[in-house]
């Protein structure tokens, strides 16, 4: 897994985690025998993969195995945090703002006038811009984050689960759905607080981005036309599960440096044909 190239609107500063960092994991869902048997593991950040949409870091357990941790974590993000081409870092400020929204129970009713926003035809959602600039902008800026990034964890795990047999084939294996517990932010059982991950199979590699300049990258047009074309096939494969990857990008593909084989990642943003089919409810007997 890479970060993400190209040119940003917004450059944020370094992430809330660092190389070192000791987290404990709580498995709400594990299919793997990998993992040690328990029902919190503790892990240490190895290394900073990228910080765009969630924050993605390789960690190792106290047994020396090692997995990917995907979180998807509000408070820290390049491209999540984004507001009009401006990044808007997480502060006391924003803090504060969000915790009293919530004491309050405002939390609730925001949630469902974005949904109703979103079901309603005729409603153009509103910006991150118009949020911002709106009473209790600073909080309902949060909230649209968390709301946010709740979704991208709930398709992501999705995705994996109706992909269980291409796991560890075309895709890393998912070894557990995780939440971080006791952060630093604040320990209180509250669902908007929680910080929710996925640990996933390491592949040593370099994205299909770097295919010509990476170290361990193939050296001839053959090899390389031919791991494209996987990539291209197994993308293929992927779509005949119901599964449309709207953000697939060269980025988004891990090549193992010894085997070649080509890994597709990043489903937090993918959509599912069949519940697709089901919101637009199109009439079938209708003209072109």
């Amino acid at each position: 897994m890479k970060a993400k190239k190209g040119k940003a609107p917004a450059k944020a500063p370094p992430g809330g985690y660092e190389v070192g960092d000791v987290l404990q994991l709580q498995i709400l869902q594990t299919n793997t025998d990998l993992l040690p048997q328990l029902d919190v593991v503790s892990v240490t950040i190895s290394e900073l993969i990228t910080c765009t949409m969630a924050t993605v870091v390789r960690v190792t357990f106290d047994n020396g195995g090692c997995a990917v941790l995907k979180l998807y974590d509000r408070r820290w993000g390049s491209g999540l945090r984004e507001s009009g081409y401006e990044y808007i870092p997480y502060c006391d400020q924003a803090q504060a703002a969000f915790h009293a929204f919530l004491q309050r129970g405002a939390m609730g009713p925001f949630l469902q006038e974005l949904d109703d926003e979103d079901s309603t035809d005729d409603v153009i959602p509103r910006t991150t811009s118009h949020i911002r600039a709106e009473p209790d902008g600073v909080a309902r800026f949060e909230a649209l984050l968390w709301r946010h990034a709740n979704k991208h964890f709930n398709t992501e795990t999705e995705a994996y689960n109706r992909m269980q047999d291409l796991q560890g084939v075309l895709i890393p294996r998912l070894y557990a759905v995780v939440r971080a517990i006791a952060d630093r932010e604040n320990a209180q059982d509250d669902e908007y607080l929680h910080t929710h991950g996925i640990l996933l199979e390491s592949i040593d590699g370099h994205s299909l981005d770097d295919l010509i300049t990476a170290p361990c990258a193939p050296k001839t047009k053959h090899q390389w036309f031919s791991i494209v074309q996987r990539a291209v096939d197994s993308a293929h494969e992927i779509n005949k599960r119901g599964i449309i990857l709207d953000d697939s990008a060269p980025r988004n593909v891990v090549v193992d440096q010894t085997s070649h084989q080509v890994f597709h990642v990043d489903f937090a943003q993918c959509f599912f044909k069949d519940t697709m089919f089901n919101a637009w409810c199109w009439d079938t007997d209708a003209e072109d």
